[in-house]
């Protein structure tokens, strides 16, 4: 993900990201996304459970 930020500061700006996954809380994908939400220029973020019977 920061090679594609690096080459195009753009590439996320404004979009929506949709996370589908195990479990949100332990995602690394969410996590590294929520901490660079600001950075990134996202308009939402959305990590869903795909797995209901692992959580």
């Amino acid at each position: 993900m920061n090679a594609y930020h690096e080459y195009n500061h753009d590439v996320f700006r404004g979009k929506t990201i949709l996370l589908p996954c195990d479990d949100p809380e332990w995602s690394n994908f969410t996590k590294y996304f929520a901490s660079n939400f600001s950075r990134f220029g996202l308009k939402k973020l959305i990590s869903n459970i795909i797995c209901q019977k692992c959580r």
